[in-house]
């Protein structure tokens, strides 16, 4: 394919100051970065489809299609753009290629996918790099953006060359956008197919759990309400016991299900509920029931606990640790709160608010939310069912994806 003549002017310059600076770029890498972004990796002959994504986030999105490719046994390498993304991929798939992706210099993306020779670079979300584009365009390499989205924000830098992107974007087949939002914003970028496959994200499975023989089991009665504070992260058992007290004066069925991130914080968590009526999951003996706060001390039971609840809070929004993720309160059809500190979910709280199917709460009005759900139950249940209506419509996406590439793959 024939690039256009700004682009030759534009990577002539990048390439003359990568020479020229190649050795303070060397060291900047070296001491901010990894130098794996300036090698090129080995020579594969299988052809294999090349995954580029940013980082962590971008990984979990795509995660489904990553193990429906290694399911069929589809050769595949992964390339993040952050070493955190780069480690976590590693440890998802210990037998699959993960590397740093080259810098965007015009040399090295050359040698980069003449080496891995791919037949299919799958791009995440907004990962729009310009010397990517132009090389694959070069080698004839097809590309699909996979999950894409792009915001407002972002979409306006990239307008100032949208013709510039365009023509250097000869091997892009297909967009498949996260929303129709998305889908109109890319419309606006790119003079090529765009289709609405839904957000990989929501294609979640979760083991079946019969919610009645859990509350037997773990010493509810029927009449309870039970809150599941899942994921708690340090400050948020504080906040929660405060609210409980003020609120189980009011709502004597009130129950409380506390669910550590880190279940070696067990005992720290124990120990801010003396003077409380509970016990530990570990301990719980058959028959009993008078108990307020049950504390599971060990992994694996989250799912369960989600199951059984009538309410769902979410940890790790309500201080700044970035949030966990809301899809699995909503996959058993809960009503779901989670703070105002989501930013490492905040997709799937975007989509959820849509559908009215998530409350976000914040430090200030929690206890306020709690009684609101107790008191209010049935509106806790429609949020559920909008929830599992919002899963159900998205579950879609995976196939979507796998029609949208299948072509190539």
């Amino acid at each position: 394919m024939k690039l256009p003549l700004t682009y030759f002017i534009f990577n002539s310059i990048l390439e003359i100051v990568y020479f020229l600076g190649y050795p303070i770029v060397r060291y900047v890498v070296k001491r901010r970065y990894d130098l794996q972004a300036m090698r090129i990796p080995e020579k594969r002959s299988d052809n294999p489809i090349l995954i580029h994504a940013a980082s962590v986030g971008e990984i979990n999105a795509v995660m489904p299609l990553l193990r429906y490719l290694e399911e069929k046994q589809i050769p595949f390498v992964i390339n993040t753009m952050s070493i955190t993304g780069r480690d976590h991929a590693q440890k998802a798939f210990p037998d699959i290629s993960v590397r740093l992706s080259a810098l965007d210099i015009g040399s090295l993306r050359k040698r980069q996918l003449e080496s891995l020779n791919p037949r299919l670079i799958l791009i995440v979300e907004t990962e729009i790099w310009p010397n990517l584009l132009a090389q694959a365009s070069l080698q004839d390499i097809p590309i699909v953006f996979i999950n894409a989205r792009i915001g407002q924000k972002t979409l306006k830098p990239f307008m100032l060359i949208r013709s510039l992107l365009n023509k250097i974007s000869g091997s892009v087949q297909c967009i498949i956008a996260q929303s129709k939002e998305d889908k109109q914003r890319f419309e606006k970028l790119f003079d090529m197919p765009i289709i609405v496959g839904g957000n990989l994200k929501f294609n979640v499975a979760l083991p079946a759990h019969d919610s009645a023989v859990i509350r037997a089991q773990w010493g509810f009665q029927e009449s309870d309400y039970i809150a599941v504070w899942g994921s708690s992260r340090p400050g948020e058992e504080e906040l929660m016991l405060a609210a409980f007290s003020e609120i189980k004066r009011t709502y004597p069925e009130f129950k409380l299900i506390l669910a550590p991130r880190h279940p070696d914080r067990s005992d720290e968590v124990a120990s801010l509920l003396e003077g409380y009526s509970y016990v530990r999951l570990s301990e719980l003996d058959p028959g009993v029931h008078d108990f307020d706060i049950l504390l599971i001390d060990s992994l694996g039971k989250l799912s369960m606990a989600y199951a059984c609840c009538d309410l769902a809070i979410v940890g790790g929004s309500f201080f700044d640790f970035g949030g966990h993720n809301p899809l699995e309160p909503v996959y058993y059809a809960k009503p779901t709160i989670i703070g105002s500190y989501h930013r490492s979910c905040r997709d799937s709280v975007a989509i959820l608010k849509r559908y009215d199917a998530i409350k976000i709460s914040t430090q200030e009005t929690l206890k306020e939310d709690l009684s609101y759900f107790i008191a209010n139950q049935e509106y806790g249940r429609e949020m559920g069912r909008k929830g599992k209506y919002a899963l159900t419509e998205n579950a879609s996406a995976l196939d979507n994806h796998i029609k949208g590439i299948e072509k190539w793959i």
